[in-house]
């Protein structure tokens, strides 16, 4: 048993079933502008690896701690995986109100 990645044969039938994934590149400052107005920012389709990149990014960019948490956004096409992220201050702030207000 092998511990390598499998390699596969695409012949001229089988591109109709492959699709080649590109990169994209993150809009830091659109979602940097979204963050630092008090909004929350959703990117879809990230792993927990890029996410946590993002935040890193978002982070330096800011000067001020990121909360990151995956999330599905629901859409009319249905529901899109993603992470949500906003200002880490602005997360403890909504926690505390929440909790003053059931004790």
């Amino acid at each position: 048993m092998s511990n390598s990645y499998p390699v596969r044969k695409i012949t001229d039938k089988d591109t109709l079933r492959l699709r080649v994934k590109g990169r994209r590149k993150i809009p830091y400052d659109e979602a940097l502008r979204i963050i630092m107005e008090g909004y929350t920012a959703f990117i879809p389709d990230l792993n927990r690896k890029m996410a946590s990149y993002v935040k890193r990014q978002l982070e330096e960019r800011a000067g001020t701690p990121i909360f990151m948490e995956p999330s599905d956004y629901v859409t009319e096409k249905g529901p899109e995986n993603g992470y949500i992220f906003k200002v880490a201050l602005v997360e403890r702030y909504l926690e505390e109100k929440a909790s003053r207000g059931r004790g």
